[in-house]
């Protein structure tokens, strides 16, 4: 799954690059049935309660182990085979995953391929990257 960046997200990371922006000490992914655009700047219409809740990541080589330069620009992989579990019933349905910094900020978010809907017991692993591509 290839990240889409929110206009906020891409401002914080250039902030955080060339203008010693105080950079965020934790990121978390989450899941949502709202269709976020580049001026989203909060996540929303996540599912409630029944066992849900966002998966921390650490800002670190635990929380972002994988990063290579590949063919066309530079990629970054979240920690691997993190798992949502509904329990005591069933979740809304959700299109994408969504990541935020430590203060709410909606950074990026990948569209799913299907939509999800989690039934009691389900699980559903997630592992994505964060690409910078080069223009060639």
């Amino acid at each position: 799954m290839a990240a889409k960046f929110t206009k906020l997200g891409m401002q914080k990371m250039m902030e955080y690059y060339f203008k010693a922006g105080t950079a965020p000490t934790s990121f978390a992914i989450g899941l949502s049935g709202t269709a976020f655009t580049q001026d989203s700047t909060v996540a929303s219409g996540e599912p409630s309660g029944n066992g849900y809740a966002q998966i921390s990541l650490t800002r670190d080589a635990t929380g972002f182990p994988d990063s290579a330069y590949v063919t066309d620009g530079w990629e970054v992989g979240i920690q691997h085979d993190r798992v949502f579990t509904a329990s005591g019933g069933a979740w809304s349905a959700c299109v994408n995953m969504f990541m935020v910094d430590n203060a709410g900020n909606l950074i990026c978010w990948w569209d799913l391929a299907a939509t999800r809907t989690l039934q009691n017991g389900d699980s559903d692993t997630v592992n994505a990257t964060i690409r910078l591509q080069a223009n060639s």
